[in-house]
């Protein structure tokens, strides 16, 4: 819970932190709600590490599952360039794989979808954050399955700590 927490507030402070410093000095206009709702989603980012180290923390030590999980949030990082860049191809459907596998990447860019209003993405927002944007965004239904992978991976990870040895 501590682990959680501590990961929650600092993506917080991260994120208005640059949304102030954007919007102070750049003026961007974004409504609230939509800051809010990019806030939201941001906010699961921690959720999904902390819920994925904890199941894996459970079957590797310490030094393995640091390990593992920078691999994966690298490799869920690469998977979205690949989706991003490489639209409608072989790899762009390897970036969706790994969106199920580590959804951290899809999630930041809905949240970046969300925080520009959801604006024209073939126009200058896209070209202007260039491999920051987002060319395609997780849907709706991504984010409900979103939640069902940190519920799922939490109960595994809380089964699988009770089953141990400490």
């Amino acid at each position: 819970l501590g682990y959680t927490l501590w990961g929650l507030v600092y993506a917080a402070l991260v994120f208005w932190s640059l949304v102030g410093i954007v919007h102070w000095k750049l003026g961007f206009p974004a409504g609230d709600s939509a800051v809010w709702r990019a806030f939201g989603l941001f906010e699961l980012i921690p959720l999904v590490l902390t819920t994925l180290s904890l199941l894996g923390s459970s079957y590797l030590p310490a030094l393995g599952n640091g390990v593992l999980m920078v691999l994966l949030f690298g490799t869920g990082m690469l998977g979205g360039l690949l989706e991003q860049i490489l639209s409608n191809t072989a790899m762009a459907r390897v970036g969706l794989v790994t969106s199920l596998f580590i959804p951290t990447d899809s999630l930041y860019r809905r949240s970046v979808f969300e925080l520009t209003g959801g604006a024209d993405l073939l126009g200058g927002i896209r070209l202007a954050l260039g491999p920051f944007g987002s060319a395609s965004v997780a849907s709706d239904a991504f984010l409900w399955y979103t939640g069902i992978y940190i519920a799922g991976l939490l109960a595994w990870g809380c089964v699988r700590f009770t089953r141990m040895d400490v």
